[in-house]
């Protein structure tokens, strides 16, 4: 990431003539297909990437800019982005616990992320990806949903349950500490901001540095680490919240004006899962994607902004079932089920009933041999 103290007077200069010449400005307007998931082009990121500068590098050892030039081919959030271009993930068989079956192992290779500060915030064995829980769910017990595009995974728990289209089914919320890393359990998450400025002042001056000199953020976010879905390490502070700052620390709501945050509108979300089986049978997931805007008097872009966490978009998932999959796990779940009870019942009624059948037939007969023999 850009830092100031770490460039020379020329670098500098060339930074700031670099940015002028081929108007590279912090706020850009584009259309929102490309922002989001086709990608677009940047002046700054052509010359990045162009064999000049690639040249420079390797001939003086050093690069021109005094930071090393990102792996950035398009810049937008969810670029050429897609569940086929995901990394690798290895899964349960189910094998040794049928309670496990589809929970993750590994993913990219490994079952640690790697950029987080605690090993539990890292750790993604007995995760899911959220389309499938495992079966056979109980209600006390917490689920992991990893999801590669947010770069971490989060806790649900049960509320209570659901039907939907005659299938019963658990309903689960996220925790309403996802994004409150002063909470125990979420030490992991801590933000840590290289360039150390301050985005929220009066939190800032009332809370102490953390151990290695940062200034702290309040509740209500944590980082976006990765590029969606991939293992490699976004070179920009970005965050993630719940849709307008809800439940994030008043301050943070305060810093830009337009925010209304509603618990019906803007919470993180639910699913609801057929426990018997664990397929998911409907789901909405809500985010915000915040990008970090500073100020630096060493630059000129940069030198008459404010610095402040501004909101980029929020995405509002909804997952619902086509009509095969739904009546295929009724069929299973409801139907099937309900169909051996009736042929169970049928068959003990049945029984009883032949049962009876034999007895008043013995019974009968006996009488009548016993009438015979009296009137004989």
């Amino acid at each position: 990431m850009l830092q100031a103290s770490n460039l020379t007077k020329i670098q500098k200069l060339l930074t700031n003539v670099g940015t002028l010449l081929l108007g590279a400005y912090p706020y850009r307007q584009i259309k929102v297909k490309e922002a989001l998931f086709l990608g677009y082009t940047d002046p700054l990121i052509e010359l990045i990437n162009s064999p000049l500068i690639k040249i420079f590098e390797e001939v003086t050892g050093q690069s021109i800019f005094g930071f090393q030039t990102p792996d950035i081919q398009v810049l937008g959030f969810f670029p050429n982005y897609n569940h086929t271009g995901d990394e690798s993930y290895v899964v349960n068989s189910g094998k040794s616990d049928y309670k496990k079956v589809a929970y993750i192992e590994e993913w990219a290779n490994s079952s640690s992320l790697g950029w987080w500060l605690s090993d539990d915030a890292n750790n993604v064995i007995g995760a899911s990806d959220g389309s499938y829980w495992g079966g056979f769910l109980e209600k006390d017990k917490k689920l992991k949903n990893f999801q590669s595009f947010l770069c971490r995974h989060m806790e649900m728990e049960y509320i209570r349950e659901e039907e939907i289209d005659g299938i019963s089914g658990y309903l689960y919320k996220f925790s309403n500490e996802v994004f409150n890393t002063s909470v125990s359990g979420n030490e992991g998450y801590i933000i840590k901001d290289p360039l150390n400025k301050i985005y929220f002042p009066k939190w800032a001056h009332s809370h102490p540095l953390d151990s290695d000199g940062h200034y702290t953020f309040p509740a209500g976010m944590i980082e976006q680490k990765c590029f969606p879905g991939q293992k490699k390490r976004l070179p920009f502070l970005a965050l993630l919240s719940s849709p307008h700052f809800y439940q994030a620390n008043p301050e943070v709501i305060d810093s830009l004006l337009g925010l209304s945050p509603s618990e019906n509108l803007h919470n993180m979300g639910e699913f609801i899962i057929q426990p018997k089986v664990g397929s998911t049978l409907k789901a909405s997931l809500r985010l915000q994607f915040n990008i970090a805007v500073f100020n630096d008097p060493h630059f000129l872009t940069l030198q008459n902004l404010r610095s402040t966490i501004v909101p980029a978009f929020w995405l509002d998932v909804q997952i619902n079932l086509k009509d095969y999959a739904l009546n295929y796990i009724k069929m299973n779940t409801t139907t099937i089920p309900l169909i051996f009870l009736i042929v169970g019942i049928s068959f003990v009624v049945l029984s009883l009933l032949i049962a009876l059948t034999i007895v008043g037939s013995i019974f009968a007969r006996r009488q009548r041999k016993r009438n015979y023999l009296n009137n004989n």
